[in-house]
């Protein structure tokens, strides 16, 4: 096995091991059902995994801006529910598509 190819199996064992191979991978697989991948799938699922997690990282970050935002902006003015403004940042068609 490659340095690549373990890399890949190792992170795709943690992931399946840890119980988030639904939410990371979009599917329920078992370490048996991982032992039994070709080095090929193995390469698949760890590139979904790469790009699962990285939408979670860009999603969270995205989160922190908006509510960064919402607390500057609610020590110049006064805001009375700063959680409905970083929801309606979040739900906002042109903020979100642009970044």
């Amino acid at each position: 096995m490659n340095k690549i190819l373990k890399k890949s199996y190792e992170t795709l064992y943690i992931v399946i091991s840890t119980g988030q191979s639904k939410g990371l991978l979009g599917k329920t697989i078992t370490l048996d059902g991982l032992n039994k991948m070709s080095d090929k799938e193995i390469e698949a699922h760890y590139k979904i995994y790469e790009v699962s997690y990285a939408q979670k990282i860009n999603d969270n970050l995205i989160d922190a801006v908006y509510r960064i935002y919402a607390f500057v902006l609610n020590k110049y003015l006064s805001i009375d529910d700063t959680e409905k403004l970083v929801e309606d940042l979040q739900n906002n068609y042109i903020l979100t598509s642009k970044l």
